[in-house]
């Protein structure tokens, strides 16, 4: 049924989204004055230590310009692949599968801190597969609203509406719950949680 439905949306949105055009200039902005203001306020507190501890008071800094390219580029291809529904649900259905594979693997290769298994160190970087989690249950529920969007709403069947509506978004949720808290990551178990529902 999932495939099928699928298949029939696709057929309906084969053309493309104008995502920047339905940008909001006002939100960037903010964002930008935000991130800057971060940015300062990190420099400032960690230029002590960084020059302590790393012999370079710009340690921190490079590091953060690092993380917003990072999370620039991350911003680009998003806006990319939401422009066509088709690559937004390979996108979307890879992440799932990317985020269910580490929540996994977290359990068997994931380094033990204080009782707890929360990290992958991959390549000398260290990966939460909880926070790829996050990200994955979020575009996950939003492609299974927007396919099941006329059952939600099915005002004549108060049945459909509450399975399509709350039942079944309620199993991914549960399953990737149930993973964070088999890593006894309580605290990124409730914010799944309150995300999801």
């Amino acid at each position: 049924e999932l495939s099928g439905i699928l298949a029939k949306r696709l057929d309906e949105n084969s053309s493309s989204v104008n995502v920047v055009h339905n940008a909001d200039p006002m939100l960037m902005i903010l964002f930008a004055i935000i991130a800057g203001c971060a940015f300062l306020v990190s420099f400032s507190a960690t230029n002590a230590y960084a020059e302590t501890f790393y012999g370079d008071k710009y340690h921190f800094v490079i590091q953060n310009i690092v993380f917003y390219a990072a999370g620039i580029a991350a911003i680009v291809i998003a806006v990319i692949i939401a422009r066509d529904l088709r690559l937004y649900v390979w996108a979307t259905l890879a992440g799932a599968g990317v985020a269910l594979f580490m929540l996994l693997l977290v359990l068997v290769i994931g380094k033990e801190a204080g009782g707890a298994k929360r990290w992958i160190e991959v390549a000398g970087v260290t990966i939460q597969p909880s926070e790829i989690a996050k990200t994955a249950l979020v575009l996950g529920l939003a492609l299974y609203m927007s396919i099941f969007h006329d059952k939600i709403t099915d005002k004549n069947s108060t049945k459909n509406s509450f399975l399509y509506g709350v039942v079944f978004p309620m199993i991914p949720i549960a399953v990737i719950c149930g993973l964070v808290y088999l890593e006894k990551h309580n605290s990124g178990m409730i914010i799944i949680a309150i995300i999801g529902i």
